[in-house]
């Protein structure tokens, strides 16, 4: 079975309508896109990331700061890997923030997980396969955040439990 709890992510495939619930472990395609929902509070959130391949990520190792958000709007992506490729989503009824991970590389694989000055949210390892698509995305162009993605982060973040029949008939991605 497929546990859904909140700081888990939602994977988004190519086709929209299809929703993919998983657990801390996530597989996505390259060129895909992921998101990394924090349920904390605070001043400022980050997301972090530790690369599990850093030599061909092109950085140095250990944990690298990739997005931070204050709490007056203000926001930070470091230069580096990630700079032109995260979006963040914010739903003040939920008090929940979503970091985008678009377009992704083989070399994007690793630990990602949030942070307030306070607390970290569970990690959540995340595997990019090659994929199919070799044009990396590019030519499809990145599917927006969809009503039913919105609708499904609503239930994630209430830590709502699928039945095997709601979480949907596409398991691809997911993991084994």
């Amino acid at each position: 079975s497929i546990l859904v709890a909140p700081s888990f992510p939602l994977l988004k495939p190519k086709d929209p309508s299809a929703l993919v619930f998983a657990g801390p472990v996530v597989t996505a395609e390259a060129g895909s896109t992921v998101s990394l929902p924090c349920n904390l509070t605070g001043p400022s959130l980050s997301w972090r990331w530790i690369p599990r391949y850093p030599v061909c990520a092109g950085v140095s190792g250990g944990i690298q700061t990739i997005y931070t958000a204050m709490a007056g709007g203000a926001h930070d992506a470091p230069e580096g890997r990630f700079q032109k490729r995260l979006r963040l989503l914010t739903s003040q009824g939920t008090r929940t923030s979503v970091l985008e991970v678009q377009t992704l590389h083989m070399s994007d694989s690793g630990t990602f997980f949030c942070a307030s000055p306070r607390q970290n949210t569970t990690p959540i390892s995340v595997t990019i396969t090659p994929g199919n698509s070799t044009a990396g995305g590019q030519g499809a162009g990145t599917p927006g955040f969809s009503p039913q993605l919105w609708e499904g982060f609503r239930i994630l973040v209430g830590g709502y439990r699928p039945s095997q029949g709601e979480a949907g008939s596409s398991q691809q991605g997911a993991g084994h």
